[in-house]
């Protein structure tokens, strides 16, 4: 997805803030998917490369929460747009792209300060 089509400025948080996702999907929870990006209406997850065969597009994630304590005590849903897998054998992250569901308007806002609060050192909005 091109930077054009972002709806929302994204942080990149991979090395900078140490932001796990909790969530359940197809039965089984997840606690260990580090949060590499985030926006206000969506974050892409690394996940270990044997996790992600249990994810697809469109698959939907529930009970999702975040290690940010802007964040506490806030549940809520997402939808699965696209997986990166790398190839066996490259060191690149793994994880899927995901669009948040069942998230309130001020849920949402508070993602969206945390994010413009530290956009200042980031290169990933022009």
């Amino acid at each position: 997805m091109s930077i054009e089509q972002r709806r929302h400025p994204r942080l990149n948080t991979f090395g900078r803030f140490d932001i796990r996702a909790h969530f359940q999907h197809k039965g089984q929870k997840f606690d260990h998917a580090s949060v590499v990006s985030l926006s206000k209406s969506g974050a892409f997850l690394a996940l270990p490369q044997r996790d992600l065969t249990w994810f697809s597009a469109n698959d939907l994630i529930g009970n999702m929460s975040f290690t940010l304590h802007q964040l506490d005590g806030v549940v809520f849903g997402g939808r699965v747009v696209y997986v990166l897998t790398p190839p066996e054998g490259d060191d690149r992250l793994g994880g899927c792209g995901v669009e948040f569901t069942h998230l309130n308007l001020g849920d949402a806002e508070k993602i969206a300060e945390f994010v413009n609060a530290n956009l200042a050192d980031t290169d990933l909005n022009p």
